[in-house]
């Protein structure tokens, strides 16, 4: 039933497929090595909702705190103080843990959940969680040590830079590409055409080709005092279609800064 109400969570919140069965309930919860812990609800000798929660360690007061995975209470039961039993017995944990805090994540879009939320006291943080799985989470494990290895210091200034370049060319900001542009840049451009600087900086003030355009599967690779950004990009055509490419951009290090001196785009 445990793995049922899961399903059915996220079944609720437009998650695809139901990962959960007993077997995982089981040993994720209840087994020597369980990762979280589950409290179950009933009311009237069925069970009508459950809770997932882990300890955790709030770093912004530097003392224990609580994280509340999943909330679930069946249609039957709901509107019957089932939800507030719940949070309430999590939060009778997380004092007697010791935890300084009670913390969950809400879909903004889910109006009647952060009603509840609200008249138990909750407040808003405004924080965004972010998340990677599947293959994007084993490609950036298969990462791991790169940045020490190769980028040092650099990694997340070039990381700002590379986005900056996307930002400025979705939004035709010739001034940021004059801060940094190298004298002697050079842009081969999709359609094979080859422009200096001067050239470049025209085409980003008459910009309009695509939109929407965004970089993934950033890739970054620090030889001496030149850096090689490799990326996927991804846009929307003038006829209003999807669009995919891919660039190289090439950044040297000159003096205590880094500026872009060639760029190659291609689009399918």
């Amino acid at each position: 039933m445990l793995a049922e109400m899961a399903n059915d969570l996220n079944d609720h919140v437009g998650i695809r497929g139901r990962p959960f069965t007993a077997e995982r309930i089981v040993s994720g919860a209840f087994g020597p090595d369980a990762a979280f812990t589950a409290l179950v609800a009933e009311l009237d000798g069925a069970p009508a909702g459950y809770v997932f929660f882990t300890p955790g360690y709030n770093t912004d007061v530097a003392a224990p705190s609580m994280w509340l995975h999943d909330i679930f209470v069946t249609p039957a039961a709901r509107g019957r103080g089932v939800g507030f039993a719940l949070v309430a017995a999590v939060a009778a944990e997380t004092v007697r843990a010791g935890g300084a805090s009670l913390e969950w994540s809400v879909h903004t879009d889910n109006a009647g959940a952060l009603e509840f939320y609200r008249r138990l006291g909750a407040v808003t943080v405004e924080t965004r969680i972010m998340s990677v799985d599947g293959e994007r989470l084993r490609a950036l494990a298969a990462r791991a040590g790169e940045h020490d290895s190769a980028h040092g210091d650099s990694a997340p200034l070039l990381e700002e830079l590379n986005a900056g370049y996307i930002r400025s060319v979705r939004t035709s900001d010739v001034r940021w590409f004059e801060e940094h542009l190298a004298e002697d840049f050079l842009n081969t451009g999709p359609d094979g055409s080859l422009a200096d600087r001067a050239g470049f900086l025209r085409q980003i003030a008459r910009q309009g080709a695509v939109t929407n355009l965004e970089a993934h599967e950033v890739r970054i690779r620090l030889v001496g005092d030149v850096a090689i950004i490799h990326a996927r990009t991804s846009y929307t055509r003038p006829d209003g279609q999807a669009g995919a490419g891919r660039y190289t951009d090439i950044w040297a290090r000159r003096g205590n800064r880094w500026l872009c001196v060639a760029a190659h785009v291609t689009r399918g």
